[in-house]
């Protein structure tokens, strides 16, 4: 496989730059004042989108997880023993616990598992 050298990759990357930015501001934006709308637009929509997720993240961080703790005991029976220590702060929010989904049933290389879960 013949592979292209830099300079010529350069060159016809600027080639394609020139065409398009010509066809655009020529035939799309025909003078300097429409063309300073856009640019403006741009700025702005970037600065909205910023403002956004900057303001969100207080939002987001009102929850957290302190301390995340397992112990996991395999027995001689093959079964096992998981316990989890979850320490969670809710922020404001008067919230009950954590809701788990624990799947029991899955499809693994070389054959369908099922768990068997007790308390």
């Amino acid at each position: 496989m013949k592979s292209i050298s830099k300079p010529r990759v350069t060159k016809l990357l600027v080639w394609l730059w020139n065409i398009i930015s010509e066809v655009v501001f020529t035939h799309l934006f025909k003078n300097l004042y429409a063309r300073s709308f856009v640019i403006r637009g741009k700025y702005l929509t970037a600065f909205i989108i910023f403002l956004g997720l900057f303001l969100c993240t207080g939002v987001l961080a009102a929850e957290k997880i302190d301390s995340y703790n397992v112990t996991i005991k395999i027995n001689p029976d093959a079964s096992i023993d998981i316990k989890e220590t979850i320490g969670y702060d809710f922020g404001n929010e008067k919230r009950h616990g954590i809701f788990r989904d624990i799947p029991v049933e899955y499809k693994a290389r070389g054959g369908n598992y099922k768990l068997r879960i007790s308390d």
